[in-house]
C-alpha cells in the first residue's frame, strides 16, 4: 500500500472513532437551569437580608432568566444586565454577566447558587409570579 492510502485509511478510522466517542459521551441536562430564578439571599458586602426583604415587600424583585440558547438577563431591582451561561453537568455550570464578570453556578437543594472568585454568593429559587403562587390566573 502506498503511504497516502495508509494515511487516508488512518484518517477515516480516527474520524469514525471520534464520532463514536462523541456519541457515547454523557449528555448534560441544561434544562435544570433554564427558566426564571428569584434572588433570595447572598453574601455581598452591601446587600443584607433586611434590604432584600424590604425590596420584596415593596414589590421589587431580582429575577434572573436563563434561556435555552445560553443567553439570559439579570434584572436586579430594575438594573438589567445581559448574560451568557452554559451547563457543564446536570447541576453545575458557568455564567458571564455583561461579558466580563464570571461566576460558577450550581444547583443545590433546588436552589441556584452563583459564586465568584471572591467567594461572594448569590442564591436563587425558582421564580413563581405572585398571581400564580396564590392560585390566581392572569388569563
Amino acid at each position: 500500500m502506498h503511504i497516502r492510502t495508509k494515511l487516508a485509511a488512518v484518517l477515516v478510522v480516527l474520524t469514525l472513532l471520534g464520532g463514536m466517542l462523541a456519541a457515547c459521551a454523557p449528555s448534560v441536562n441544561a434544562d435544570n437551569f433554564v427558566g426564571d430564578w428569584e434572588f433570595t439571599h447572598g453574601s455581598l458586602e452591601n446587600l443584607d437580608q433586611a434590604t432584600v426583604d424590604e425590596a420584596k415587600s415593596l414589590g421589587a424583585n431580582a429575577i434572573m432568566t436563563l434561556n435555552e440558547d445560553g443567553t439570559g438577563s439579570f434584572d436586579m431591582y430594575g438594573n438589567v444586565k445581559q448574560l451568557t451561561w452554559s451547563a457543564t453537568s446536570d447541576t453545575e455550570g458557568s455564567l458571564t454577566l455583561d461579558g466580563n464578570k464570571a461566576a460558577s453556578m450550581a444547583i443545590e437543594d433546588e436552589e441556584l447558587v452563583l459564586s465568584d472568585s471572591s467567594d461572594n454568593t448569590l442564591t436563587f429559587s425558582r421564580y413563581v409570579p405572585q398571581d400564580e403562587s396564590n392560585g390566581d390566573s392572569a388569563s
